[in-house]
């Protein structure tokens, strides 16, 4: 599974593009059965891939076909970050926009600051993450 559990006041953008908050974020993942094993050492693995759905107000012009970095990043600190290709926008009316992207895995995935951290508090556990990006820790 994909590991990333924010659902809620999630950014996201798509190479350059900014979508800002998005909604209806869905992430789910497949394996196509017409796609080869991926071969290792001793074991056949099947590839799969993520699924990337949500919804925003914000048109990003052409970008079905598209490859480019995807980045999700939730208000508590937590992000998901894979190379994808647009494979779906769709207008839904009132100025919104669906898309659909697929990721092939794996994923890069930085838990909340909370889980990071081990602190209860949302504020103190954003706090030591700026403190580690000042510091140049990160």
């Amino acid at each position: 599974m994909h590991g990333f559990s924010a659902r809620q006041r999630v950014r996201a953008a798509f190479g350059q593009f900014e979508f800002g908050e998005i909604e209806h974020l869905d992430i789910g993942e497949y394996e196509d059965p017409s796609q080869a094993f991926d071969q290792y050492y001793v074991f056949r693995v099947r590839r799969r891939q993520d699924v990337i759905r949500w919804q925003s107000r914000r048109d990003a012009g052409p970008v079905e076909g598209r490859m480019r970095k995807l980045v999700l990043r939730g208000a508590d600190g937590a992000s998901y970050q894979v190379e994808a290709a647009c494979v779906a926008k769709q207008p839904l009316g009132e100025g919104r926009f669906e898309y659909v992207f697929e990721a092939q895995l794996p994923p890069a995935i930085a838990q909340s600051a909370r889980e990071r951290h081990g602190v209860d508090g949302l504020a103190a556990a954003l706090l030591l993450d700026a403190l580690r990006t000042v510091d140049g820790d990160e």
